[in-house]
């Protein structure tokens, strides 16, 4: 029994967490009074607030599909593996965010993560904004804030935070598709809790 709750343990480890989506429009490089247009989340080192539990990971039906305006944080999920987490299914895990804009877009869209890692290797992050589609990389640093109960003895936590400039271009009046997918390379599924 204790193995068993140890591999469940470990499986959340291995997964990527993450904490938080907000993208604003810049009106001017320095925005202090910028509009947000959507937010999953918060930004406090912690990622409690999204479900952890009920997820068939080996399902593609299973991927989320936050819908702005409908969905709450706890639809979002905790962790998300990349394709060579064989403990996951071995594949890639799209998540999809769908959002309305009222308005032609205009200007320069900042969209902010943050994000929790609880394993040594490092997955990176593939965002895909309505058929444009891009690779960003994390460098994450030592978290010792223990919002997460993996914090308190998981030496490897750590944490990092991006914003990404997206362009007006890109986006379009009504709805827009924003889906984020966690890369490894090598993508070879692995099923060994020290390779993934």
């Amino acid at each position: 029994m204790m193995d068993a709750v140890w591999r469940a343990r470990a499986a959340l480890l291995l997964l990527i967490l993450l904490t938080a989506l907000v993208p604003t429009i810049r009106a001017e490089a320095n925005c202090s009074h910028c509009n947000s247009v959507w937010k999953i989340g918060s930004f406090d080192y912690s990622s409690s607030e999204f479900r952890s539990e009920g997820i068939d990971y080996f399902d593609p039906k299973s991927d989320p599909v936050f819908v702005v305006g409908q969905s709450s944080d706890n639809d979002w999920y905790r962790f998300q593996p990349g394709p060579a987490n064989g403990m996951t299914g071995g594949r890639l895990h799209p998540f999809t965010i769908e959002f309305p804009l009222i308005d032609a877009p205009r200007g320069v869209y900042d969209l902010r993560i943050a994000i929790l890692y609880g394993t040594p290797r490092l997955s990176f992050l593939k965002l895909d904004v309505n058929g444009h589609s891009g690779n960003f990389y994390f460098h994450p640093h030592l978290d010792f804030h223990a919002g997460d109960w993996e914090g308190t003895f998981v030496p490897q936590t750590s944490v990092d935070e991006k914003t990404i400039a997206i362009p007006a271009t890109w986006l379009r009046e009504g709805e827009n598709k924003f889906v984020l997918t966690a890369m490894d390379d090598p993508s070879a599924a692995q099923t060994s809790l020290g390779a993934i």
